[in-house]
């Protein structure tokens, strides 16, 4: 609707009242054509008012970042656009082509792949060939004998090759062009680039550590595999328990990483929380983004020594023991222990002895350690009757406050 109060308005108002004025008729046609233009350009400037913001004045959805987002997914979808009109193997045509489209292999960022060929027959008289145009320079012609003048009823054929500079897909259109009726020739290429690097181990899993205790330091390996260096090299530590988990400055990983040449990063845990912890290694570079998770253990006690029984002969019995420690700074309460994961019987914990000699006395009813405190937990091993049989179980010992419980492997043959 025209405001009654806009400029527009009046001035059609006022073409009305020259056409209706009695002593001004003879200006009316030229007043009437007047009223009709000042009219129509209301009318335009309100519809183009309304085009532009149909929802009134309320604000409107910000296209920005979803553009942005179309553009970048869309980016390489636009390399493979030919024109309205792609003429390639039609009816008539003197030059077909085989193939027309090409995927190559997923290829490590630095390394290029194995050619794929692209053949020109000639069905008719001899062929002028003219430019052969690659548009993503991820893609590149290798060599080419369509050059020059290809004789009638002949051949020739142009390699391609594919090196990615970046971890993604990556698409792309080959145009030739010569002398036949079907030119410009075209042909897709689609391919993928992969991460040139790796870290290993994947997964890196700290000893329980006693609260504010250090653990020993740990090691883990970047790789490059590729046949290019990796440059622009840097790592941190993030996750939700990133403040606990740190770095060793000296580690050697930094700065760039000669093809097919590995480096260490050097990393330590440190627990702030009787709980199960986590983070996560990040690296950083022109090979792209790798990662490798932290998990480690914080508690109030520790426990050390080995329940690795080696071989036992059937019927026999070996006792082994474990020291529980209070390494924190308040008392811990020590939970009965327990041992899982065994398919057999072949494991048990051994009851409370005074001795000698003197077993389990973290199980002599309600133990309660201090500060610096120990006791200890004895497990015993029988085998089943045969030889060769191996056996495998967990001893798993809570503390008061502990969600997670401290664990020792056992094992053991007969």
């Amino acid at each position: 609707m025209i405001n009654a109060k806009s400029p527009l308005w009046q001035a059609s108002e006022a073409a009305l009242r020259i056409i209706e004025h009695p002593g001004t008729r003879i200006a009316s046609d030229g007043a009437r054509a007047l009223f009709v233009m000042v009219l129509a350009c209301s009318l335009g400037a309100v519809r183009v008012r309304s085009q532009q913001n149909p929802r009134g004045t309320g604000t409107r959805q910000n296209q920005t970042n979803i553009e942005s987002d179309k553009l970048d997914s869309n980016a390489q979808d636009q390399n493979l656009r030919k024109p309205e009109e792609d003429k390639t193997n039609s009816p008539g045509a003197g030059v077909h082509l085989a193939p027309t489209a090409m995927t190559f292999p997923e290829t490590m960022v630095g390394n290029t792949s194995a050619v794929k060929t692209v053949t020109l027959t000639i069905d008719g008289a001899a062929l002028t060939m003219g430019a052969v145009v690659i548009n993503n320079g991820e893609f590149s012609v290798s060599s080419s004998t369509c050059t020059g003048t290809v004789a009638a009823h002949s051949n020739c054929a142009i390699e391609i090759k594919f090196k990615p500079t970046q971890i993604g897909a990556q698409k792309g259109l080959l145009t030739i062009t010569d002398s036949d009726k079907s030119s410009p020739q075209m042909v897709t290429l689609v391919g993928n680039g992969t991460s040139p690097a790796s870290l290993s181990p994947s997964t890196t899993t700290f000893d329980t550590e006693v609260n504010g205790a250090t653990s020993p330091q740990k090691t883990i390996t970047l790789t490059n595999h590729s046949d290019s260096t990796i440059t622009g090299m840097s790592g941190g530590i993030g996750g939700t328990n990133a403040a606990d988990f740190a770095l060793i400055p000296e580690s050697e990983c930094a700065g760039s990483l000669e093809a097919h040449a590995s480096c260490t990063f050097t990393v330590t845990f440190t627990p702030s929380a009787r709980e199960a912890e986590t983070g996560e290694l990040s690296v950083i570079g022109s090979g792209g983004a790798q990662t490798a998770q932290l998990r480690g253990n914080g508690a109030g006690m520790k426990i050390t020594g080995s329940l690795a029984f080696g071989a036992v002969t059937n019927p026999g019995t070996k006792i082994q023991s474990v020291t529980v420690k209070n390494g924190g700074a308040m008392p811990v309460a020590v939970g009965s222990p327990a041992i899982s994961g065994s398919n057999d019987a072949s494991f048990g914990i051994v009851p409370y002895s005074a001795g000698p000699p003197v077993y389990s006395t973290c199980t002599n009813g309600v133990v309660i350690l201090a500060k610096g405190q120990s006791c200890t937990i004895s497990v015993r091993f029988t085998p089943a009757a045969g030889s060769g049989k191996a056996s495998n179980a967990t001893l798993n010992t809570y503390e008061s406050d502990g969600t997670t419980p401290n664990t020792v492997a056992i094992s053991g043959t007969n």
